[in-house]
């Protein structure tokens, strides 16, 4: 591991544990096991690596969803493939987190709340998910009222999985990745 990604899942880690605000960057220098100089070669400050976290730890996974995979698949297909999705997040999280969904969530909604652009990208990921499904569902014959619902049911049912492992976290191994959800 480079020394920028090994100072990046310090902080991660750090983040997690103790929250932005609590950790502070002799914290994160020591923790790194570089020296300053190492450490300000890459990052200038604990905004600055903070930003890096949230981009590389966070936003990275709704940044990198190719729409284009869904623009063909009827609903049905669609939901599978988004379910897929939600599984590799899944996983993802539970293994940078160490399985520490809710430190992992109050780190996401601490940023959500403080930080503009990172909020811009979670809504828009949303509102663009939210979208796609209500398209899908109204070339089924679904009226735009039950399309609407329907959409937002389905994020739901998603994102309250994730949330009640935030609470539960002890139950995240035996749930074998969303295949009976």
């Amino acid at each position: 591991m480079n020394s920028k990604l090994k100072i990046a899942q310090t902080a991660f880690d750090l983040f997690i544990t103790n929250g932005y605000k609590a950790s502070t960057m002799s914290e994160l220098v020591k923790q790194s096991g570089l020296s300053k100089g190492a450490f300000y070669h890459y990052f200038k400050s604990k905004q600055a690596v903070y930003d890096y976290v949230l981009e590389h730890y966070f936003l990275k996974y709704y940044q990198e969803v190719n729409w284009q995979d869904f623009a063909e698949l009827n609903y049905k297909s669609f939901e599978a493939v988004l379910n897929s999705y939600y599984s590799s997040l899944l996983n993802e999280i539970r293994e940078l987190s160490h399985n520490n969904f809710s430190n992992y969530f109050i780190l996401f909604f601490e940023a959500y709340k403080n930080n503009a652009e990172f909020k811009k990208t979670i809504r828009e990921f949303y509102k663009r998910l939210e979208n796609i499904i209500i398209k899908k569902l109204l070339s089924e014959q679904i009226t735009k009222e039950k399309a609407k619902l329907m959409a937002i049911k389905l994020i739901a049912k998603y994102e309250g999985f994730l949330f009640y492992l935030a609470i539960f976290p002890e139950k995240s191994e035996q749930i074998n990745i969303l295949e009976d959800f």
